[in-house]
């Protein structure tokens, strides 16, 4: 059932210069998609015979691929397959799943598929038993371990829902990237079912990826510009931090402070040390989004929308 609800309406830093908001691109969320697209409901999902090591993230049949994340308890990954625009209410969205054997669900939850209803996926999050999706403009629920729905909550005022992000307590912070003429902002929804604007205006930059840092504050990558922000759980904005290139997209905070970027201007992968230092690990990726560590956490793998692959970059080991 679908929920409408209603909206009640530093360290790391010592190295970083402000820089002017990127341009906007012809390139940007938006654009249609490849006409190679399949049509809702195309076919039911396909295992494959296990393969190893690196090889379990090549050859795989993806959709404009969105986002990637680990399902710890199950040892698999989990893709985002956007299969169309990226705003298209088109029912056609899927949900692969890779065990780290190689196993290979394509379809595992596809929209017009027992009861399902998945248009654009994007970000994703694992916690506690179950997949939170920004789709759009809802947020849906899924059941890890058999991929049904739990739940599906419309935020109407939404124009672009993009990443999302989990605490402790289950609470869910989802960022709406917006258009040109509407900024977007944060939203949260805690387990109550209860919704709220956390924050917005032009000054988030179009917010992307977002994280939740160690001290419980957020942290929100910006698409309309080149800083990472950090925003409290009142909403309001506190550091920015400016990286070279703009079109920020996929954001991971890791266990030493340190922060793992994509940017679409650059098509590269960047880390910011918790020194404030910044290395670009990869350049030459196509539009790289919602990342994630691999299982043993030495590798960033990077989903390239339109290249339709998962991309595994090697990484320094977090101090």
């Amino acid at each position: 059932m679908t929920r409408h609800l209603a909206i009640p309406i530093a360290a790391l830093l010592a190295s970083a210069v402000l820089l002017p908001p990127a341009p906007a691109s012809a390139q940007e969320p938006g654009t249609a998609a490849p006409a190679a697209a399949q049509a809702a409901g195309a076919g039911p999902s396909k295992d494959t015979a296990p393969r190893a090591g690196a090889d379990i993230f090549s050859g795989l049949a993806l959709e404009r691929p969105e986002c990637i994340v680990y399902d710890a308890d199950r040892d698999r990954y989990l893709i985002a397959n956007i299969a169309g625009d990226f705003t298209a209410v088109d029912n056609n969205g899927f949900i692969t799943a890779v065990s780290a054997d190689g196993t290979v669900d394509t379809r595992w939850i596809a929209g017009g598929q027992q009861g399902v209803t998945l248009d654009a996926p994007k970000g994703m999050a694992v916690d506690k038993g179950r997949l939170v999706v920004a789709d759009i403009n809802h947020v849906r629920v899924f059941d890890l371990a058999s991929g049904r729905p739990l739940g599906d909550y419309e935020i109407a005022e939404a124009h672009f829902l993009n990443d999302v992000a989990v605490d402790a307590e289950g609470t869910i912070y989802v960022t709406d990237t917006g258009t040109d003429s509407e900024p977007g902002g944060v939203f949260r929804l805690t387990t109550h079912h209860q919704l709220s604007l956390l924050s917005g205006g032009a000054d988030l930059k179009r917010p992307n990826g977002i994280a939740l840092r160690a001290d419980g504050n957020l942290v929100v990558a910006g698409f309309g510009g080149a800083e990472v922000m950090v925003i409290g759980t009142d909403g309001r904005r506190h550091d920015a931090l400016a990286l070279p290139e703009g079109r920020l997209d996929g954001l991971l905070v890791r266990d030493d402070g340190s922060m793992l970027v994509t940017s679409w201007d650059g098509g590269s992968l960047v880390e910011v040390g918790a020194d404030g230092a910044v290395r670009v690990l990869a350049t030459g990726l196509e539009q790289p989004a919602c990342i994630t560590l691999d299982r043993d956490g030495t590798r960033v793998l990077v989903p390239e929308v339109e290249a339709g692959r998962i991309t595994a970059v090697d990484i320094p080991a977090a101090e």
